[in-house]
């Protein structure tokens, strides 16, 4: 059988492909809100994916510790801080919070982390030893080290994710114990949550339901 020519191989394109210009950029949708507004508020979504997704791969990097040594809590509130701790570590070695970082980190970050250490700290008093912030460096190369920000506030652990095991295990606080971490996992068993739906009712005797909250109280 003949080689097919270059013809033959081109035959099932259709006309003119491939002999046009560059692609036309489609044209750009017209806009409702301020370009500024939309500029600002897509920089912070941005930011936000991204703390998710270093967030979610700290996670799959500590899945190598033992649930029945370590109980990892996600996304704790904790008092008088305005977000949510990313991770908070209970283990053999201690108390430990971290957030994860791709490289950058601000002084805000060693003083939320800090703060953050001193909230689970209080919440937590008969515990003997310090709480441990840290910010994990993924992929990072650098040593370990405790920063400050300018005006003394911290400190806080800038550690990259390849040590951070070494890191964890280096300490010798009081910590939990198996039993400990036993019984906190059975405690913070969602399932052992049992709610009931909570009821408007209307108030006043013969008064006609209206919209507006006011119109409604909810019974203690």
């Amino acid at each position: 059988m003949g080689r097919a020519t270059d013809g033959g191989r081109r035959s099932h394109i259709a006309p003119g492909a491939g002999d046009a210009g560059p692609p036309r950029e489609a044209p750009e949708l017209p806009l409702r809100n301020p370009p500024r507004m939309l500029s600002h508020l897509g920089r912070h979504l941005g930011w936000h994916t991204r703390t998710v997704n270093v967030t979610d791969q700290l996670e799959q990097r500590l899945g190598c510790l033992d649930r029945s040594e370590w109980l990892r809590v996600r996304s704790l509130p904790l008092e008088k801080v305005e977000v949510a701790v990313p991770f908070v570590l209970f283990g053999p070695t201690g108390v430990f919070i971290l957030q994860a970082s791709r490289g950058y980190w601000l002084d805000t970050d060693i003083d939320l982390m800090a703060r953050a250490a001193s909230a689970l700290g209080r919440a937590i008093r008969d515990y003997p030893d310090p709480v441990r912030p840290c910010v994990v460096i993924l992929d990072g190369t650098s040593q370990e080290r405790q920063h400050f920000t300018g005006t003394g506030k911290g400190p806080c652990w800038i550690v990259s994710d390849g040590r951070l095991l070494p890191w964890l295990l280096r300490f010798r606080d009081y910590g939990f114990s198996q039993g400990d971490i036993a019984r906190l996992h059975g405690l913070a068993n969602p399932a052992r949550i049992r709610e009931t739906e909570r009821l408007a009712i209307p108030r006043g005797a013969g008064h006609s339901p209206g919209t507006a909250p006011e119109d409604h109280y909810f019974p203690g």
